[in-house]
This record gives C-alpha cells, sequence and structure tokens, in this order.
C-alpha cells in the first residue's frame, strides 16, 4: 500500500521542484525552521516522497533525457561556476547526493 502524502510533504514537493533546496522548501512547507534541515534531509529519504518528486519532475517535463542533455550543454560552457551550481542543482533534484561527510572525506583524501 502506498503512503499518501501529507499537506506539509506535497508543499514541500511542490517547492522542492521549483527550487531544489530541502530546507527552503520544509520552511514553506510550513515545518519549522529551527528544524528545516533535518527534516528536509529525512524527507528527502522517504520513498513516498522520492516517487513523488519523479512524478514531479516528470509533470514538469524535467526526466532522465532532458537532464542528460542540460548536462551535455553545460559541459561545454565556459563558465565552471555556472556548470558546478546547475550540475549540483541537477543531483539534488534526482536524489542522487551523497551525504556531505563522505564527499569531504574523499575531497580531503585526493587531495593528500
Amino acid at each position: 500500500m502506498a503512503n499518501k502524502l501529507t499537506i506539509k510533504e506535497r508543499k514541500f514537493v511542490n517547492e522542492y521542484v521549483d527550487t531544489g533546496n530541502s530546507s527552503r522548501s520544509a520552511i514553506v512547507a510550513g515545518y519549522s525552521p529551527k528544524s528545516a534541515r533535518s527534516i528536509g534531509y529525512e524527507n528527502l529519504t522517504k520513498h513516498h516522497i522520492q516517487t513523488a518528486l519523479e512524478v514531479a519532475l516528470a509533470n514538469a517535463g524535467i526526466d532522465d533525457a532532458t537532464l542528460a542533455s542540460a548536462i551535455a550543454r553545460l559541459l561545454n560552457s565556459d563558465d565552471e561556476r555556472s556548470v558546478n551550481n546547475a550540475i549540483g542543482h541537477i543531483i539534488k533534484l534526482k536524489g542522487l547526493e551523497k551525504p556531505r561527510k563522505s564527499i569531504a572525506v574523499k575531497m580531503n583524501i585526493l587531495k593528500w
């Protein structure tokens, strides 16, 4: 049986599709600003919210082919900062972001 979204979760999904920012999405959805960061992260780990995000992205015309095309165009850009920001946003929208701690550890290893 599929989990239905609460009103707050639906608002979270709608805002997240627009912004890609889980903390802001949590606040707009009505969660406490003090807990917005953790609630936003938690919401992104819930299967029924991930499913709703996939549907919302598809309804907005953002599918894997569209993202791949956007990434290909960005890779040809001369503005490295814009490329990194856009790709980071795409990764977040698709729920592919890894926890920051493991990324930081890997980056430190690479620098060493």
